[in-house]
């Protein structure tokens, strides 16, 4: 119902494409495709050019038409999303290994972190790079803002430090996990809270600013591998090293997270819709792509229309859970 086919390599980084409803995916071959935000249309595939690396992380210009990767021994490509794919520009800038790559919103500039430990900002334009800091240790994590004003990273020995992009002189620690290193970062809409995912399979959601926890959340048994919160900040979605997804409903922290199990070995990208409505997850195994509804409303009709039946009880158990009370998919 809801596996992508035909991907034979770990889905190491996902990106939402606004502009076809869309999902690009980098691969750990040095593959990149585009393929459908449908459940009903998962063997559509779009390949684009490799980049010949073990692809490592994604970025998407402001306006969908260039793509950011960066890989494990070949440094950053640059790969343009229309006509053919190809790709327009090559750079070591950064070093051979780039980790994290990040938007800063609409301002045609990215900021990428490698094993250097030097975090650049780029321009999409020209391809230029500069150095904004040189972090202390090993970055392990990184977000921006929405307006690409701010950046936060996380290190190997569990600090949080937090960049004014404007002004890169004001790195300043933020937050000490105790030595738990940051695995995984994301901002929700509007950078009201700051979602960490830790080695411990720990996830905390701070304030905005990164210096208050607020809660701690539990349910992964393993590596937090990423993070996102949904566009309209309803959902909160963890990918982790033990195989699963974990998702839970911002509106209630006090109830356990949903989790996910059509992945298998390590999960290591996310994203959502645009309109919230679906959640993707790629793994290191079979099924390595995986779309799901974030409501069961939505899974319903996408039952019915699949189907053209109601699901049977043990359908239902199957596909939605036996905790749920079973109900008709296709209503009179």
């Amino acid at each position: 119902y809801n596996i992508y086919s035909n991907n034979r390599h770990s889905v190491k980084d996902m990106k939402w494409l606004d502009r076809t409803g869309s999902i690009l995916i980098a691969s750990s071959d040095g593959s990149l495709k585009i393929l459908s935000g449908n459940l009903a249309d998962r063997a559509s595939q779009m390949p684009l050019g490799s980049t010949g690396m073990n692809n490592e992380c994604l970025g998407v210009s402001p306006d969908e038409k260039i793509a950011a990767v960066g890989t494990n021994g070949g440094g950053l490509f640059f790969i343009e999303l229309e006509n053919k794919g190809e790709v327009v520009h090559h750079n070591i800038d950064q070093g051979e290994v780039i980790l994290f790559i990040q938007n800063l919103g609409n301002t045609g500039s990215f900021i990428s972190a490698g094993t250097s430990n030097r975090i650049l900002k780029w321009d999409y334009n020209n391809f230029s790079s500069t150095t904004l800091v040189t972090s202390p240790d090993r970055p392990t994590a990184l977000v921006t803002s929405g307006d690409g004003s701010r950046a936060m990273f996380g290190t190997r020995n569990g600090k949080l430090y937090g960049i004014n992009v404007s002004n890169s002189s004001q790195l300043s620690e933020v937050n000490n996990f105790g030595g738990n290193p940051l695995r995984a970062l994301a901002f929700s809409p509007g950078e009201r809270y700051l979602a960490t995912g830790h080695l411990d399979g720990s996830v905390r959601i701070l304030s905005g600013d990164g210096r208050t926890i607020y809660r701690r959340l539990y349910g992964p048994g393993a590596r937090v591998s990423a993070l996102e919160f949904s566009p309209n900040g309803k959902f909160l979605v963890a990918a982790s090293h033990d195989g699963n997804v974990y998702m839970w409903n911002m509106q209630n922290l006090d109830n356990p997270p949903l989790f996910f199990t059509e992945n298998s070995g390590f999960v290591l990208s996310l994203c959502f819709s645009g309109n919230s409505n679906f959640f993707y997850s790629g793994s290191v195994g079979f099924a390595r792509m995986v779309g799901r509804p974030t409501e069961p409303e939505n899974m319903a009709r996408d039952f019915c229309s699949l189907l053209g039946r109601n699901l049977s009880q043990e359908e239902w158990n199957q596909y939605f859970g036996e905790e749920l009370p079973y109900q008709e998919t296709c209503p009179e």
